[in-house]
Parts: structure tokens; C-alpha cells; sequence
């Protein structure tokens, strides 16, 4: 947060990372990069390779890729769309605070679209600029089982309505979708390519909510920097 009394929250940056990044390995052993879609990118390291970063609004995506040229390079990519492409907060919000019924199936065709701008991203620069080192996030994985677990695992006393089942129909549409494109970005790579597949975390049901600030202050663990600093009741309202 910018202040214990502020709701508002800094967004870490390419700044706030002081270890040295499997980019900058690479870069110190003369090898070329290719990353896309990643967190904490901005602003673009300068590597010896191209960088078009994930979590940046629309309208400044020109200035985090790198080198400067690529986003008029890769606009012309036929269907292509930043505001579609880029980071929008309210998309980004009803991952965890939910949508109404009638907004899901499109939810989930936003990020099927969203998978194929980012691959076809990929496959130009895989084809045009070919590098040693070649990185993509498809982050509807992480924002489609957040929101939608319960169609993909229903509980079978509890059958899905006809409009659920169109929604899960629609979920697994994008694994479909998704598993064509690694399967494409494989055989790109190429027969001698080592292929890594990483999570950050896995995914199961939900049935309560942990927070960890208000539980250590209520205990005696924590107490907060300023006079004005949420209490634990707020600090649990807020999610903090």
C-alpha cells in the first residue's frame, strides 16, 4: 500500500527486483531472449531479445516492449488487439470477486482470444527472430480455474444447471484451445528444444478465506506502523 491509511496500492515494477532474472543469465552468457507476458517486465529489461510485457494497461504497452520498434512490429499482426491483449482491471477483478451468470461464457471467450493473440505474438517472433531462450505466460489458466472451478470439478449432488453446463462446455473449450497452442509452440521449438511447463501454484475448491495480517494481530504477532493503520475488523473487510 502507499500508506498504512490509503487504499491505494503501488504496483511493483522491473525495479523492485534486485536478484539476477533467468533473463539477465542469459543475456551475461550471449544468449538472445524472447519474453512475453510476464509480471514485473516493465520497464523492459534491456536484453539482447525482444520483451513485450504482461500487467500493463493498453495504453502504454508501446512503451514496455523492447526494443522500441517491436510494438509496430508486432501491431500488424493480424488480429491483433491491445485493449483485448493488455492488462484491464475489470476483467482482472471478476477472477476473484466473481461476475454475474450471464457474463461468464464471454469471460472465458475473452481469454480464449487473448491466448491466441499472445501465441501468435510467439509464433512471429519464434519464426522471424529465432532465440535461445524462449518464455510465454498463458495466464487464463490461473484466472479461468480462480472463477470457474466449480464448473470444471462440479459437485455431483448438485448437478449443473443448463447454463452452468454451457459455461463449463465453454471452460474446457479453452484447455482445448490452449493445448493446440503448446502443442504448435513445441513443434516450433523444434525436436532438439528443451520444453519447460511451470504454475505458480495448483487449484482445488474453496470454502473459507485465510488473512494472515488480522489473524497475527489479533494474536499479539503484528502490530501495524502508524496510529491511522487499519485495525484487524478492517484489515479482514479489506482482505488485507
Amino acid at each position: 500500500k502507499e500508506a498504512a491509511d490509503s487504499h491505494h496500492i503501488r504496483i511493483a515494477t522491473a525495479r523492485d527486483v534486485h536478484a539476477e532474472t533467468i533473463w539477465s543469465l542469459a543475456d551475461r552468457h550471449g544468449l538472445r531472449t524472447i519474453a512475453l507476458n510476464f509480471p514485473l517486465m516493465f520497464p523492459p529489461p534491456a536484453v539482447n531479445g525482444f520483451v513485450v510485457p504482461g500487467w500493463m494497461p493498453w495504453r502504454q504497452m508501446r512503451l514496455g516492449c523492447h526494443p522500441a520498434d517491436l510494438y509496430d512490429r508486432v501491431k500488424k499482426i493480424p488480429g491483433f488487439n491491445a485493449q483485448e491483449l493488455a492488462m484491464d482491471l475489470n476483467p482482472e477483478a471478476k477472477a476473484l470477486q466473481g461476475c454475474r451468470e450471464e457474463e461468464y461464457e464471454e469471460w472465458v471467450a475473452l481469454h480464449i482470444r487473448r491466448e491466441k493473440q499472445w501465441f501468435n505474438i510467439l509464433r512471429t517472433l519464434m519464426r522471424e527472430e529465432p532465440c535461445e531462450l524462449t518464455a510465454i505466460v498463458f495466464d487464463g489458466v490461473d484466472r479461468i480455474q480462480h472463477l470457474c472451478w466449480r464448473f470444471l470439478a462440479p459437485d455431483a449432488a448438485a448437478p449443473l444447471s443448463a447454463l452452468e453446463q454451457r459455461i463449463r462446455e465453454r471452460c474446457l473449450e479453452y484447455f482445448r484451445e490452449l493445448d493446440g497452442i503448446l502443442a504448435e509452440v513445441v513443434s516450433l521449438a523444434g525436436a532438439e528444444a528443451t520444453i519447460v511447463l511451470a504454475s505458480d501454484h495448483g487449484f482445488g475448491p474453496q470454502t473459507g478465506t485465510f488473512f494472515v495480517n488480522a489473524w497475527l494481530e489479533q494474536r499479539g504477532y503484528l502490530s501495524w506502523a502508524g496510529a491511522d493503520a487499519p485495525r484487524a475488523a478492517e484489515a479482514q473487510a479489506l482482505g488485507i
